[in-house]
């Protein structure tokens, strides 16, 4: 029970000096790109409001020198969820199978809460909402990667705004059409052999 007490004196610790700081920027990014902090760091933007946004934004374009940019975006993903910044869609959608981890196996085969805690410009999409479903809509499927296509109908499913259902049928639809004629060739297959 010491133990616990310690970790939690600790933590509590730790988060006063965050949340008492008026970090630098310098200091802001690095408490965004590490683990440790970034939590703490998240809780501390949405605490205080929206007036770092735009610096926040700015490190999309021209991330700080001397901070790893990897995990600085995933801290911004996490931020522009928890934040829920619009001006951010663009960001997520370039990024959208960024994952928190980068060695993991399918991520495709775990819960719909798992994949979009791993895959983090997703799950700040989702969290933003209808605007962002919009704007995966507006782009269409066929200029994506497989992969980001299906991160895409992931997302559009998860947010489940209204306004997206005749996107979600007719790609249900395709998806029943290419699964048809891969069967068909299967079968077609399986005679010749």
């Amino acid at each position: 029970m010491n133990r616990l007490a310690s970790v939690i004196a600790l933590s509590l610790s730790c988060s006063s000096i965050i949340f008492s700081q008026d970090f630098s920027d310098e200091e802001l990014a690095r408490l965004l790109a590490s683990e440790k902090t970034r939590v703490m760091t998240i809780q501390t933007l949405v605490t205080s409001g929206r007036s770092r946004i735009p610096l926040l934004l700015s490190w999309t374009e021209r991330p700080p020198t001397g901070i790893d940019r990897m995990a600085l975006y995933i801290g911004l993903c996490d931020a522009f969820g928890e934040l829920r910044v619009i001006e951010a869609i663009p960001f997520l959608i370039s990024h959208m199978s960024l994952r928190r981890v980068q060695m993991r196996p399918n991520i495709w085969e775990k819960e719909e809460t798992a994949i979009e805690e791993h895959l983090v410009a997703a799950g700040a999409l989702i969290k933003i909402g209808a605007a962002a479903s919009n704007a995966l809509i507006a782009i269409p499927l066929e200029q994506r990667q497989p992969v980001d296509r299906l991160t895409s109908i992931f997302i559009i499913a998860r947010i489940g705004d209204p306004g997206a259902r005749d996107f979600l049928a007719s790609t249900r639809a395709q998806a029943i059409l290419e699964n048809y004629f891969a069967e068909q060739g299967l079968k077609l297959i399986d005679r010749r052999r």
